[in-house]
């Protein structure tokens, strides 16, 4: 399901179940990328030209396919090297998790 992830004052995001996620410090490779999207945990990216966006189940499992060839895990980026993205680990109030891709496209 796609729709426009709601984002507080603070950076937080909340879920379409109104739950709260918080970016924790942990930056993600792509197997963990992998094997967490693979189980259905969702996603938020910016899959330009659209805004900030909630991804579940199949809509996850297709943006990490177009993400994967251009992933960039915890190594230095290639300079000038684009489009590139970066994952980071966000967890609800409760423990769930949440994939966050950031990039540059």
């Amino acid at each position: 399901m796609f729709k426009i992830a709601e984002v507080l004052p603070d950076g937080s995001v909340v879920g379409p179940d109104g739950s709260v996620f918080r970016r924790t410090p942990r930056n993600l490779s792509p197997k963990e990328c992998e094997a967490l999207i693979a189980s259905g945990t969702p996603v938020i990216a910016e899959m330009w030209p659209e805004p900030l966006t909630w991804l579940d189940e199949v809509d996850a499992l297709g943006a990490w396919a177009e993400i994967a060839p251009q992933f960039m895990g915890g190594g230095k980026r290639r300079k000038n090297l684009y489009p590139y993205w970066r994952a980071h680990l966000w967890e609800s109030d409760d423990g769930r998790p949440l994939v966050r891709f950031d990039g540059k496209h």
